[in-house]
């Protein structure tokens, strides 16, 4: 003869283990998410470059800027690994070098 409590007990341990499996480990890190730099990140760094050209006009800190404004929406549609991140940075500030350089010429 079966133990009516046996299958009661197992129902409630196995609803157990699904409850408590439910729950994802705690990331505590708001800087990165899945190994990305999350959005938000390159967008305040934007901020400080523009800063640091308000405060120091003429310099090309305002196309580091501008560079960190474009891998931040980069980063804010798709999760790239943090070094491809700041590859990314370093490309489209090379890339925007010209652009500062013929902006001076016409002022």
């Amino acid at each position: 003869m079966t133990n009516i409590a046996e299958p009661a007990l197992m129902c409630f341990t196995s609803t157990v283990v699904v409850m408590d499996s439910g729950f994802a480990p705690r990331n505590d890190n708001k800087m990165m998410q899945d190994g990305s730099l999350v959005g938000w990140v390159w967008f305040a760094l934007a901020l400080v470059f523009f800063a640091l050209e308000a405060f120091r006009p003429g310099r090309f800190a305002l196309w580091f800027g501008f560079a960190a404004v474009l891998v931040g929406v980069i980063a804010s549609v798709a999760r790239w690994p943090w070094p491809a991140e700041i590859a990314a940075f370093a490309v489209f500030a090379v890339l925007l070098l010209p652009a500062w350089r013929r902006y001076e010429r016409k002022t």
